[in-house]
């Protein structure tokens, strides 16, 4: 099975990340992939230095201001999936789907796209007008999303909940690692340090988690770092900047930005929890908490297990009768 994986990764963050674990692992799963994305995005380097195919691609937006750029990249998309001889086209985010959908479908190749944030009805009309045979969600809550705002002028296509995969290293970090991060940090090798990494919006709860940590009171040193961007202008980041500020959490609340590279912030990451106040005051079950946490990602999470339910889903489309669609 040839399938083309097509992404406008301006940059490599979560979603890219879910894309690259995927693509280190699809090849157990049977699938010859390719992958379609801009020539100037960092996704093409990774791919050329990690031997997968990559083909360059434009993919602009479909409006009248961008027509001559619409149909030169529809035709060059379609001439990639030709040449490559591709059987599914994934599309790895929303923004990224117009005109693999509709090169797809001119070509009647079977399209899915992977949705991994929240999306209005407006905006699901707007990225699927040439229609999907398959979604694939993160969660079960924007799965639930997407049923719920599907527009009545597109067809329902099957909508599949995958978890994203996560690598986890073989075994943690030893103590000269986590050392050397937090230096790099400007963090105390005493203090407990927890986290968050992604996008820096309403939905993720950031504000919340700041209010929370005002009344919290713990008898050792802490640490709470936040890594990531606001993707909507920035007014939620500056909210929760200053209300860390007004809460005088400002020494103890991070902003550390968006991170090309997050194995410092993960070195640095000691433990989930159950409550934040128990945690820090008990070490050992700080460590146990932590020590369970990278199980469940290493069983729940496993990339081997992810490729071979995405298999499945390629499978079970591949294989619908074309009425059905």
């Amino acid at each position: 099975m040839r399938v083309a994986y097509v992404a406008n990764a301006p940059f490599i963050s979560g979603a890219e990340r879910s894309l690259q674990i995927t693509l280190g692992h699809i090849r157990d799963a049977d699938v010859d992939p390719v992958v379609i994305c801009p020539g100037d995005s960092p996704l093409r380097a990774w791919c050329e230095a990690e031997s997968i195919p990559v083909e360059p691609c434009a993919l602009p937006v479909r409006d009248k201001r961008h027509l001559i750029q619409w149909l030169r990249g529809r035709r060059r998309m379609q001439r990639i999936l030709e040449r490559q001889r591709i059987d599914l086209v994934p599309s790895n985010q929303l923004w990224s789907y117009p005109i693999c959908g509709a090169a797809g479908r001119r070509l009647g190749i079977r399209r899915i796209c992977h949705i991994r944030d929240e999306s209005s009805q407006p905006a699901l009309e707007w990225y699927l007008a040439s229609g999907t045979d398959g979604v694939v969600s993160i969660s079960e809550h924007i799965g639930r999303q997407v049923a719920e705002r599907w527009p009545d002028a597109l067809k329902k296509p099957r909508i599949w909940t995958l978890l994203n995969p996560v690598r986890v290293d073989a075994s943690p970090s030893d103590a000269a690692h986590r050392s050397e991060a937090r230096a790099a940090l400007g963090i105390s090798d005493t203090a407990v340090v927890f986290g968050f990494i992604g996008q820096i919006a309403p939905v993720k709860g950031v504000l919340p988690l700041i209010e929370a940590l005002a009344g919290m009171h713990s008898p050792v040193a802490w640490q709470f770092l936040i890594a990531g961007r606001d993707p909507h202008g920035g007014d939620y980041y500056r909210a929760c900047v200053d209300r860390a500020t007004a809460l005088g959490l400002e020494d103890r609340v991070r902003f550390l930005g968006f991170l090309d590279d997050p194995t410092v912030f993960y070195r640095d990451f000691v433990a989930l929890r159950h409550t934040l106040e128990l945690v820090l005051a008990d070490r050992s079950q700080a460590a146990r908490l932590g020590a369970a946490a990278r199980a469940r990602a290493a069983r729940q999470f496993d990339p081997a297990t992810y490729v071979k339910r995405l298999r499945s889903i390629y499978d079970e489309l591949l294989n619908q009768p074309e009425k059905s669609r």
